[in-house]
């Protein structure tokens, strides 16, 4: 009964799996859908947050992106 149980267990998740590698949720498509105000805006606050590259500054890279694109009107998560 439990090998039963694993095979069907399995099954499924192959085919969730094979259902979201087929969709088509490309970057390009993604991007398509962006307006040229939302490129500038990512393309500026990503130049903004940058230069910090080091390991340990990496909240505040987060955190400059995240406040360059709130000041710019777009919501955070």
């Amino acid at each position: 009964m439990t090998k039963m149980r694993n095979r069907h267990l399995i099954s499924i998740m192959v085919g969730i799996a094979a259902i979201a590698l087929t969709t088509p949720v490309s970057a390009q498509t993604r991007q398509d859908r962006l307006s040229a105000r939302d490129r500038a805006a990512i393309h500026d606050c990503s130049v903004r947050a940058s230069k910090y590259k080091d390991h340990s500054d990496e909240n505040e890279h987060l955190y400059t992106f995240r406040t360059c694109m709130f000041e710019r009107g777009f919501p955070g998560d």
